[in-house]
């Protein structure tokens, strides 16, 4: 058996965390021993900045535990002990933070305990007392087989939202057909999310099914926690606002090389708040205008092998941006498509167009007076913007059309084409969320 690795975790405590490392804030309602374990979920919850407060249990079971075997093609088997977890009460629900949060997650695991189901009706009634929502995930199908009943009186009386999974969904309508029970599932609540696999996910509310394709991958190494990550960034995007059609604006990629490893995420509906660390001053400085103007949410964290040269860790930081953006345009379903800028920085002038055709192109003129600005070698800063335009999908159209400044040419650049981008990413209605292309596809 391959070496192991340890992990704090469990269904909602991975949501909330997912949610944290959105830029979300969350609280943890749950149950661990005083021991060993107990103490170090404690603190990497807290270390992420997730509230949690729910006193440990001094006597009884040990902190739950999961051994999870993982075969070479991502097939899951799961050898669990429930421990302290399944002792949570009503008394542990604490008001404050169930009446503050816009969102309160059950987690359906939590529905075969009695006193755990008695903390599922205090945290729903105080939820909608408040004028809050409440969420639940079922979970398991063996969960909805066991308690369907309950389960279907639970959801009808006091759930807003419903997370499943293709499996557990027809367990709970005792049916075959997928589109059935969704339908069943969306008349008895405001919103309903079903994944169903590498097929995406089907979300519908309001009389209007949603379809969301699965990002595709070359290889899909671990699937543990997908479901609950996949909450995590729904439920992130309803308390921004944002619609159905959009909610999976969001994206992250991580790349490791022998050169470089790189985890880019981006939030193309944000606000233009970044954290970058790449290393290199004057590209930092670069990303965060980038983000800023393109009004793009966005953390870069690349380590490369700098004490060579700039050149891969410039590349490759393109390369996982424009995976990145691709990956959030969710197949350039909905968007504008077009966009142009022209960015003046004194002296300089610098225009930009761009089309995400999924024929990825660029052309190039851009001329530097100097070899350098700050360390870094001013030719890299064409090898980035060929890097994200051919990984983003984009026809990339850069020119500047005078200037002197080798720092205000460079900026311009990537500010002109962040401004292009924030417009070509745009949402369209007119489109009615389909591909802006006369074919249908882009």
């Amino acid at each position: 058996m391959a070496a192991a690795i340890e992990a704090s975790g469990g269904s909602a405590a991975n949501t909330v965390a997912g949610v944290a490392s959105f830029g979300g804030k969350g609280a943890f309602i749950g149950k661990v021993a005083d021991d060993q374990l107990g103490n170090v979920f404690r603190h990497d919850m807290k270390a992420i900045g997730c509230a949690f407060t729910t006193p440990s249990l001094a006597e009884g079971p040990a902190t739950a535990q999961s051994l999870i075997n993982v075969t070479p093609d991502a097939q899951r088997t799961m050898s669990t002990y429930l421990g302290a977890c399944v002792e949570l009460t009503s008394a542990d629900v604490d008001p404050a933070i169930i009446e503050a949060a816009r969102y309160s997650y059950l987690e359906g695991y939590l529905f075969d305990p009695p006193e755990a189901r008695r903390a599922f009706a205090k945290a729903a009634a105080l939820a909608h007392g408040a004028g809050r929502q409440i969420a639940i995930t079922l979970s398991d199908s063996f969960v909805v087989e066991r308690h369907r009943a309950g389960l279907l009186g639970f959801i009808e009386t006091q759930c807003d939202i419903v997370f499943a999974n293709a499996a557990e969904v027809c367990a709970l309508f005792e049916t075959d057909d997928f589109d059935a029970a969704v339908k069943a599932l969306s008349e008895k609540v405001t919103i309903a999310a079903v994944t169903r696999s590498e097929r995406g996910s089907v979300v519908a509310a309001g009389g209007q099914v949603h379809e969301i394709s699965a990002y595709p991958v070359e290889k899909v190494v671990d699937t543990t926690g997908a479901g609950d990550q996949y909450a995590a960034g729904f439920l992130f995007g309803l308390s921004q606002g944002r619609p159905l059609p959009v909610m999976a604006r969001t994206a992250e990629v991580v790349r490791e090389t022998k050169e470089t490893q790189i985890r880019v995420w981006i939030d193309l509906d944000g606000t233009g708040v970044s954290t970058i660390s790449t290393g290199i001053g004057f590209y930092d400085h670069m990303l965060e205008s980038f983000a800023r103007h393109g009004g793009f949410d966005l953390k870069v964290e690349t380590k490369g092998d700098l004490h060579i040269d700039m050149h891969h860790t410039v590349e490759d930081t393109g390369i996982v941006l424009g995976l990145a953006v691709n990956k959030a345009l969710d197949g350039f379903k909905g968007i504008r498509r077009f966009g142009a800028a022209y960015i003046p920085m004194d002296e300089t002038l610098t225009r930009c167009a761009i089309d995400l055709s999924n024929r990825p192109y660029l052309i190039w003129k851009v001329d530097f007076k100097r070899p350098k600005v700050g360390e870094m070698d001013t030719e890299l800063f064409k090898e980035f913007h060929h890097a994200f335009a051919m990984n983003c999908g984009a026809c990339v159209h850069l020119e500047t059309l005078y200037g002197d400044n080798t720092h205000h040419v460079a900026e311009s650049g990537f500010k002109a084409l962040a401004r292009a981008l924030r417009q070509a990413v745009e949402i369209d209605p007119k489109t009615g969320g389909l591909a802006p292309s006369t074919k249908g596809v882009l």
